[in-house]
């Protein structure tokens, strides 16, 4: 999930952003908080946390784009900026705030999704792993983190997450290769599971903290105990 802030004081373009950012195609888990001047933005940045990405118009009234992300550069120097100005020259200005990159209006949406897409990737490999697979909208991504358990059924793999269930074609092998070194395992022939989220672990099944009970292979009942183990010795150092 990204935490995005879009803030520009013309409701017609603020929509268009939005327009881009939510439409399937794009298919990015987004959180989005709209501002219609830097000074909200300002003063809810302080009061809500941090943003992964802020899409901030330079030309607006009461505090310009420049002059909200100095505000926010005190309290948060990693985040994300992208600068949304009407002209060029006033581009230049970017660099001062260290924004990540400038799009000039009127705003394309391959252009922008481009830049965005990017974005979000660089993000990804500052703060963690992304799980993607396929879907009827192209592709859907999904933070590992908030994956409870990967389920096969002859040859499709049911999702359990915080966003709910996903339905995809593959092979539970293949899950498993690719979410090697990110604190999953196979606990059972047709079961891959976070151990982030294990809560319990019984003789034959395991209780995940959103209260779900996975079935454990007995043979790989001591292998389980023991890299459960060893993630939460890793957790703690």
């Amino acid at each position: 999930m990204y935490k995005v802030a879009i803030c520009d004081d013309n409701p017609a373009d603020l929509q268009l952003i939005t327009d881009y950012l939510t439409e399937p195609e794009f298919h990015y888990p987004l959180e989005l908080s709209s501002f219609h001047d830097g000074v909200g933005l300002a003063q809810a940045y302080k009061k809500e946390g941090q943003f992964d990405l802020i899409i901030l118009d330079m030309m607006m009234d009461r505090l310009n784009g420049i002059e909200t992300a100095l505000k926010i550069r005190k309290v948060d120097q990693n985040v994300a900026i992208l600068i949304v100005t009407a002209t060029v020259e006033y581009a230049i200005e970017g660099y001062k705030i260290n924004a990540a990159r400038y799009i000039v209006k009127p705003v394309s949406k391959p252009e922008f999704q481009k830049i965005t897409k990017n974005i979000f990737a660089s993000i990804d490999k500052k703060r963690g792993a992304y799980y993607r697979f396929p879907s009827k909208s192209g592709t859907t991504v999904i933070s590992m983190e908030d994956i409870f358990y990967f389920e096969s059924d002859i040859r499709s793999i049911h999702i359990s997450s915080r966003q709910g269930g996903y339905t995809f074609t593959g092979r539970i092998s293949a899950v498993e290769e690719q979410t090697e070194g990110h604190g999953f395992l196979r606990v059972h022939k047709s079961f891959i599971v976070n151990l982030k989220h294990v809560h319990n672990i019984f003789k034959d099944s395991i209780t995940l903290d959103n209260g779900e009970v996975i079935p454990l292979s007995r043979h790989r009942h001591r292998e389980v105990n023991q890299k459960f183990l060893d993630y939460m010795e890793e957790q703690i150092i």
